[in-house]
């Protein structure tokens, strides 16, 4: 059996009528076209103003109880959204037409791959959480909390990719005999794209592996039982694992045209169709989370009062300051206990910060009316 017939590269297999080839150059620009929907989404729906002006179900509407249960209907929603509704669409966009002749030497296999193929490809392009966690540097207190439940949910869809990470792998011999009519550079070049893909085939395995691990820390910890720590740490470590699962998507992607140029040829329509369904999605994922996930992420990150403070005059400062996580060792406490809390602390941070206490819409915050801060 021939080398083409057992390429890596067949997985990327797709020739449609009208199809433009995918170069080393545009496949990374098709790559991160994709993300600048999802930074665009994220700077206006990603904002935590914006995100409490959407906020339903939250605990203005009498659910400040079951936050562990919005988080997790928030999460599942948004895994579903990118797992299912975008990679079957995108799948389905890229399916075939059955227009190539697979007599062809740019169709050697089939005019396109199975829609498994092709679905499992999309699920292991890079994917953007790691970029708009970079993008919250332009201001964490309103970004953050949008940056930290993407990371969260790319790191479970990365659980699902094995499958695709380790047939690629398998797929690479150890030992390649080149096409003879074949000139130096072609096979500099193929070189390069089957070292690129072995590389990323390789990173996305043992990511997973970590990852394998990492859950079985989490799930011992409680995640599954309204788990702070192990919330944390299961979001910190997909920081982690997805920018090297975006390193990896990108080496594998990357060396496909270099390793069987005229592989990847999807036509103009499909391409615009994919980047149409790519921005409903991505808006639906950002409406959907500041449905049911919002104000809370001190919850999962943050366990001193003062640091849920330090960011008051910053846009975005977290409205629902009548909730605090108890901390060990305190035991049940009525609603205005825990405002009186809020006050003491208030007052706490007033000498290095007076205009804490001239802020009129804490009262508004707090819900109770007016609130004489001067007295706290």
């Amino acid at each position: 059996m021939s080398f083409r017939e057992t390429s890596p590269a067949n997985y990327f297999e797709l020739m449609q009528s009208g199809g433009v080839c995918k170069t080393f150059t545009t496949t990374l620009l098709l790559l991160v076209s994709l993300w600048v929907p999802t930074a665009v989404c994220g700077l206006i729906f990603g904002s935590s103003g914006v995100r409490r002006k959407l906020a339903f179900f939250s605990e203005y509407r009498g659910l400040g109880d079951l936050y562990y249960t919005r988080f997790v209907f928030s999460m599942l929603g948004s895994f579903l959204l990118q797992a299912v509704v975008w990679n079957v669409s995108a799948a389905a966009l890229l399916g075939c037409n059955g227009t190539c002749d697979p007599a062809s030497p740019s169709c050697y296999i089939s005019s396109c791959n199975s829609f498994t193929d092709m679905y499992w490809i999309i699920a292991i392009r890079p994917l953007a959480a790691t970029f708009i966690s970079l993008l919250t540097i332009i201001n964490p207190a309103l970004y953050l909390e949008n940056a930290i439940e993407m990371q969260f949910v790319e790191g479970v869809l990365g659980m699902f990719t094995i499958g695709i990470y380790d047939g690629i792998r398998k797929s690479i011999p150890n030992h390649v005999s080149w096409d003879p009519s074949l000139d130096a550079e072609s096979v500099a070049q193929a070189q390069l794209g089957l070292k690129r893909m072995r590389d990323g085939s390789k990173l996305g395995v043992g990511m997973w592996v970590l990852s394998f691990f990492a859950l079985l820390v989490c799930i011992k910890a409680g995640i599954f039982q309204s788990g702070r720590r192990a919330t944390q740490l299961w979001t910190c470590w997909s920081i982690f694992f997805n920018f090297m699962r975006m390193a990896a998507g990108f080496a594998i992607w990357a060396g496909v045209p270099l390793l069987q140029p005229a592989t990847f040829c999807p036509s103009i329509d499909t391409t615009g169709g994919m980047a149409t369904v790519w921005v409903a999605v991505t808006i639906a994922d950002h409406m959907w989370r500041s449905l049911f996930c919002v104000g809370r992420v001190e919850w999962i990150f943050l366990s001193k009062y003062t640091e849920l403070l330090s960011g008051y005059d910053k846009p975005g400062w977290p409205m629902d300051v009548t909730y605090f996580p108890k901390e060990e060792g305190e035991g049940e406490e009525e609603e205005t206990g825990v405002i009186e809390r809020v006050l003491q602390r208030l007052r706490g941070v007033a000498p290095q910060r007076p205009e804490a206490l001239r802020l009129p819409h804490i009262s508004r915050f707090l819900g109770r009316g007016s609130v004489d801060m001067s007295r706290a």
